[in-house]
């Protein structure tokens, strides 16, 4: 057999849409660091007020990583993946016609559940998705697209409260930006095929080598992955029969 494998370009396009929740992760995390004096001159926050929506995004990372598993047991990896987009982009947009405190608390809220979820789905899904010989860069790339969304953030939210001084126009464009990125993740989400790993756990071994075939471009080479999942299945299902 070629030991040198090729793929088709929908592999580099799940592997980029799936890392997209990495940089979700970063933007989400990062924006608060270079955001909240803008915040409190728009909703006028004591330190209290400040503690309290900078502590928000964790406890709703929490609870969506706790979920997570479930999630993705039940819906699946590609539609978990869309639920999270979904929750970063709603979220973000509702955040940027400034509403209420407490409704901009719950959106922060709704923000770290997607955090939490995507941080468990979207590296799952690439050690599914992507074929063995690439997966250990793929699963690198979630993690430089986190680092690389703290960064971005940072510098594009110092960027905006210099250009736009009153806050109550900085403040929607700063939400804006994320929501520009969430939307990118939820669309490519919704391409993305499912994975051939949970396919073949839940019985639907013709799909997933469907999904395969659009993968790889010879039959030695699905046949070949194909035999990888099913001993991975396999051990799955001894270890536990609720996966």
């Amino acid at each position: 057999m070629n030991t040198t494998p090729s793929y088709k370009l929908i592999v580099y396009f799940i592997c980029l849409v799936a890392a997209l929740g990495g940089l979700l992760f970063g933007l989400d995390q990062g924006f608060i660091a270079n955001s909240l004096e803008t915040i409190k001159s728009v909703y006028h926050l004591n330190i209290q007020g400040e503690e309290q929506y900078s502590a928000i995004l964790a406890t709703g990372g929490v609870i969506g990583a706790l979920l997570s598993g479930v999630f993705a047991r039940l819906l699946g990896r590609k539609k978990s993946l869309v639920f999270a987009g979904f929750i970063f982009s709603a979220a973000s947009i509702a955040s940027s016609f400034l509403p209420s405190f407490l409704l901009l608390s719950i959106c922060r809220f709704a923000l770290g559940f997607g955090v939490g979820v995507a941080s468990f789905v979207a590296p799952l899904y690439l050690s599914e998705a992507a074929p063995a010989s690439i997966r250990g860069s793929m699963g690198t790339l979630f993690q430089l697209m986190i680092t690389i969304g703290i960064f971005l953030i940072s510098v594009t939210n110092v960027y905006i409260a210099k250009v736009f001084l009153n806050p109550n126009i900085a403040l929607p464009i700063m939400f804006i930006v994320i929501a520009l990125f969430a939307l990118l993740m939820l669309i490519g989400s919704f391409i993305l095929p499912e994975s051939p790993r949970w396919l073949m756990l839940k019985g639907r071994k013709d799909q997933a080598i469907q999904v395969l075939r659009n993968t790889f471009n010879t039959q030695e080479e699905v046949d070949y992955a194909l035999e990888e999942i099913k001993r991975t299945v396999e051990i799955l299902r001894k270890m536990s029969p609720l996966v």
